[in-house]
């Protein structure tokens, strides 16, 4: 059997080949120095997601359809992962492979594919990357994060792979999905687990064991500098659980030079006893990942996936403070009008933060969304010198039907799956929370006051009209903000008062310009990426599912947009 199994993943592997093969080959080589325009989800070291573009509310309606790159895996069903773009490259992941393409024409400079037989063959693939500018001597370097816990390094010319390296502490759960952020020759890369799913699979006896971590590693070479851990090593508790543990980092660091500060968000414990670093900021010195301090939105949260299973696999969960607040948008260093550095962070209780950067005290606090266990604010907001945009989305799920069985090993029928245990909601287990506010929002920076609000709404597939969830991260460039919703809709508004200036629908086939047919789906996670004239969406998200009222589902597309009349 386990002959047979090698033998279909390697035809599958060979189809994947073939099909890249269809890629049109750049016959120009890549420029070692080149201008970024956008690097990491958060676009830069202070996470603004503010675009550098051509691209404003005068021309916005202008923007066109350059070309469409399909992910070349046979069994992609997301375009996940933030791309990254210079004037003359757009890379780009897929679930196994890292794409450099030639910004105007989407002709192919290098693939780099992770083989049959590593890390990534059981997981689900590049979940972060970001770009090394050259530097003396050095390379020009290409950064990716797997679901495996590896960080990946890359000759971003040449695609020829330098190092790799597994990160974390704990193979049999660490994952990376925060974007690795690059200063002063050190990759800081945030560790996430997925203990979070697999402590079903434990029967309650020896849930949880694995915690967040920031690392620090040098960029050139992959030796671990520095590693802080959000909580301290797990222990054996009386209620035979283990714990502390949980308290993920999975949304991009900030990092603020002039102080030699690095902020990241954390997660939820997966169970007791909870901590104080959960749901929290966290202030840390770049140089030696020492505390500087911490900032706890919401205490005492433990939250498993096992709080949606049936008893007695609900062992770990404690419905009393189980509210999975995670911080999963990035922290974003702004100063404000008086000259004060603040960091704002957005939580999935549906709260905005504005925390003082050099000591964590609270600024203010604004109330945008009901929250829930997608948010709330899920993936990310943005910032210009006058406003903070914010996307809620205010979706909760029952995140048992994200899995089957077999991908938990629990000991039952290996066709099984937890879609059919009593109490999950269908389809899919998505719906709006309780008093939902979904939307785009745009808040006063100095003091966190409402400046304007949009909710749009669309038609689902039963012709009936449902309001739109914005998970994605937002956002800006110029006078423009772009939003991308769950049932795949990219729409731009104007940023100083809201008002809908272009709207484009992702979910829907698509042929390549890689050969490859295809289709859109959910706008999720990194939403709008700018940069010079162009804009860019991926599309297709099915971590929590298929397609229904609220969400496209899957799909495997990368739309390049760009504005008429120009290259």
């Amino acid at each position: 059997m386990k002959h047979y199994g090698l033998t279909i993943l390697l035809a599958i592997s060979s189809l994947g080949s073939m099909q890249a093969a269809l890629a049109s080959r750049c016959n120009t080589p890549i420029e070692p120095v080149q201008q970024v325009l956008a690097n990491s989800l958060g676009y830069n070291l202070s996470n603004t997601r503010q675009g550098i573009s051509a691209i404003n509310s005068g021309n916005v309606s202008q923007l066109e359809l350059a070309y469409v790159h399909v992910a070349p895996d046979p069994d992609a069903t997301e375009r996940r992962g933030s791309p990254v773009l210079t004037r003359q490259v757009i890379y780009t992941p897929t679930r196994s492979s890292i794409v450099a393409l030639d910004r105007a024409t989407g002709c192919e400079y290098w693939s780099y594919t992770v083989k049959v037989g590593s890390s990534l063959s059981g997981g689900d693939g590049f979940r972060a990357m970001s770009y090394v500018p050259a530097s003396g001597n050095k390379p020009p370097l290409v950064v990716a994060g797997d679901s495996e816990g590896h960080v990946h390094v890359m000759n971003a010319q040449t695609g020829q792979l330098l190092w790799q390296k597994f990160v974390g502490t704990n193979p049999a759960y660490h994952r990376i999905t925060a974007t690795p952020q690059f200063y002063q020759g050190k990759l800081l890369v945030g560790m996430a687990s997925r203990e979070i799913f697999t402590a079903l699979s434990k029967l309650v006896l020896a849930c949880c064991e694995s915690h967040g971590l920031l690392v620090a590693i040098d960029a050139y070479t992959g030796k671990i500098d520095w590693t802080y851990h959000t909580t301290a090593p797990a222990q054996r508790q009386w209620d035979l659980l283990q714990g502390p543990n949980g308290v993920p980092v999975w949304s991009t660091p900030a990092i603020d030079e002039a102080s030699h500060t690095v902020y990241i968000g954390t997660g939820q414990n997966y169970s007791a006893p909870t901590t104080n670093n959960s749901d929290a900021i966290i202030a840390l010195d770049t140089r030696n990942g020492k505390v500087k301090w911490t900032f706890q939105a919401t205490a005492s949260d433990s939250y498993p996936v096992a709080c949606a299973a049936p008893f007695p696999l609900d062992g770990p969960c404690n419905p009393l403070h189980s509210n999975d607040f995670d911080f999963g948008a990035s922290p974003i260093i702004h100063t404000t009008s008086s000259g004060q550095k603040v960091i704002l962070a957005g939580s999935k209780n549906g709260m905005v933060y504005s925390l003082d950067a050099s000591n964590g005290k609270l600024n203010w606090q604004k109330r945008v969304g009901t929250g829930a266990n997608l948010g709330g604010i899920h993936w990310g907001m943005a910032t210009d010198q006058q406003r903070l945009y914010v996307a809620v989305s205010d979706v909760m799920i029952n995140k048992m039907n994200a899995l089957s069985l077999d991908q938990i090993n629990m000991p039952f029928s290996d066709t099984a799956n937890t879609a059919t245990y009593p109490g999950t909601a269908q389809p899919g287990g998505m719906s709006l929370a309780p008093n939902a506010k979904p939307g785009i929002y745009a808040l006063d920076i100095d003091h966190g006051n409402l400046l304007w609000e949009q909710h749009p709404s669309h038609i689902a597939s039963d012709g009936n009209s449902y309001p739109s969830a914005y998970s994605a991260a937002v956002a800006v460039t110029n006078d423009v903000v772009f939003a991308g919703s769950l049932d795949g809709v990219m729409k731009a508004f104007r940023s100083s008062d809201g008002k809908e200036l272009w709207s484009y629908n992702t979910a829907k086939p698509v042929n390549g310009i890689n050969g490859i047919s295809g289709h859109g789906g959910t706008i999720d996670q990194v939403g709008a990426y700018i940069g010079g004239n162009n804009l860019i969406i991926n599309s297709g998200y099915d971590q929590f599912g298929g397609a229904n009222t609220l969400q496209a589902g899957p799909g495997n597309a990368m739309y390049v947009f760009r504005l008429a009349g120009t290259r």
